[in-house]
């Protein structure tokens, strides 16, 4: 398939735009930098390849990912009874409230997904849940280093005052 130069300016901003929260969603499953690369540059190949038929850019990467995690977990593990309980993490029952503090902090970390690419989500699921330093994740997103603090520290302030707006004024009290 031949590619116009607009079709290359937009096919990379498309990239651009949508590569950190496909690799934050693998890594987050994965926990290994260079599976969840293979998995991002198989996802973005097959993004590529049909990149001028898609209508909805965001749907359609995350339906291949999904098939691609699959594909993933298949030949890592040999045939799964179910590699949609492996791919969504199906979450271990709640006892004692802790169901309702699970919604509650999801609640808060929806609040994170600002601007039009998700990136201040990105950042802390990045820095905050899968360890990474700000080093790291400037890296992974192509941000500089200091913006990446600069937005995963805003974006903690804004989930604690979240947390606090629902009566939530330490660690304790979710617990």
């Amino acid at each position: 398939m031949a590619f116009t130069d607009k079709a290359v300016r937009d096919y990379a901003a498309a990239f651009s735009r949508y590569y950190p929260l496909v690799y934050s969603a693998v890594y987050s499953k994965l926990n290994n930098s260079d599976e969840t690369e293979d998995i991002c540059q198989e996802v973005f190949l097959k993004f590529f390849r049909k990149y001028g038929e898609i209508q909805n850019h965001r749907s359609w990467l995350y339906g291949t990912l999904r098939l691609v995690l699959g594909e993933h977990y298949r030949k890592k593990r040999g045939d799964l009874a179910d590699p949609e309980a492996e791919i969504e993490g199906v979450a271990v029952s709640y006892v004692n409230g802790f169901r309702d503090t699970r919604i509650l902090l999801q609640e808060a970390m929806d609040r994170l997904e600002t601007g039009e690419d998700g990136s201040d989500r990105v950042i802390f699921d990045m820095v905050a849940v899968n360890n990474f330093t700000y080093g790291e994740a400037a890296k992974h997103l192509g941000m500089g280093e200091q913006q990446v603090r600069y937005r995963y520290e805003k974006s903690v302030k804004r989930l604690l005052g979240y947390l606090r707006e629902k009566g939530i004024q330490s660690l304790e009290d979710l617990l």
